[in-house]
């Protein structure tokens, strides 16, 4: 199979499984996720890059429509992003990161891939260099998509956040809806924002940690919102954040559509 596989991001996909947060309350983890993620890290063959996988994702495309199975995938490729953060993750030149609204669109599309795809997949090998390192997370929606788009150098914004004792997952995702209203009501001007939970195949390093990840469409949709940030308004994310997770420096990512179908 696809031996990249992906992750990818309901700001692609409808966001019902958005909890608003009404009359001040905490907003609630949803009992369905958004949507099941899978990455890999891949080195890119000598000569090859970015494009390349484009241009492959075509044939992809047909495999994956061929087997009726919902998903979407994209190429994170670091930007500014300090890969000694991740310790237990090999160095890559990008991450295939791709999407299934459920478990079930997930199963069916590695068995559709398995009989369908080795072509594909022995093109991919040309491409970048055969690895099985890969990772399951599950996703929820932290505010609700501005639209959908095909991402050609947008950019991905990633804070590792690992709880703190005795805080929950249900904790972080209220807080993370918090967090991303203030900044979504200050102008940051993301496309998208979600909580990512590590599941199988995750690091050692991931455990006991989620991932807040902003979508923007583009680098200049970061730059403007980022400057409109008042000290005022990060001064009340981070006291949102504060008390229930400690989070890293952020991270950046190009992201950069191999198989990304939109809808009208």
């Amino acid at each position: 199979m696809l031996r990249i596989s992906s992750f990818v991001i309901a700001l692609l996909l409808p966001l019902s499984g958005y909890a608003h947060n009404h009359a001040g309350e905490p907003a609630t983890l949803p009992e369905k996720a958004m949507a099941f993620a899978q990455t890999v890290p891949v080195k890119f063959q000598p000569g090859k890059g970015v494009a390349d996988l484009q241009s492959w994702g075509r044939a992809f495309g047909d495999v994956v429509e061929s087997n009726g199975t919902p998903y979407r995938m994209t190429t994170w490729t670091p930007f500014y992003s300090n890969l000694a953060a991740l310790p237990d993750i090999a160095q890559f030149d990008t991450l295939f990161f791709g999407i299934w609204p459920s478990i079930a669109d997930f199963g069916k599309g590695w068995d559709g891939f398995f009989k369908n795809g080795a072509k594909v997949q022995a093109a991919l090998d040309e491409i970048v260099v055969p690895s099985n390192q890969r990772s399951m997370a599950v996703l929820y929606s932290l505010s609700p998509s501005k639209g959908q788009y095909e991402p050609n150098n947008g950019l991905i914004r990633i804070l590792g956040c690992e709880l703190s004792e005795g805080k929950t997952v249900e904790d972080a995702y209220a807080a993370g809806v918090s967090a991303a209203h203030k900044a979504d009501e200050g102008g940051l001007g993301f496309n998208a924002s979600f909580m990512m939970v590590p599941g199988p195949g995750a690091a050692p390093s991931q455990e006991n940690h989620v991932y807040l990840v902003e979508a923007f469409r583009s680098i200049t949709d970061y730059g403007v919102g980022y400057d409109k940030m008042t000290r005022d308004t990060r001064r009340a994310i981070r006291q949102t954040t504060g008390d229930v997770m400690s989070c890293d420096a952020s991270r950046l990512y190009l992201s950069n559509a191999v198989y990304w179908p939109v809808s009208d």
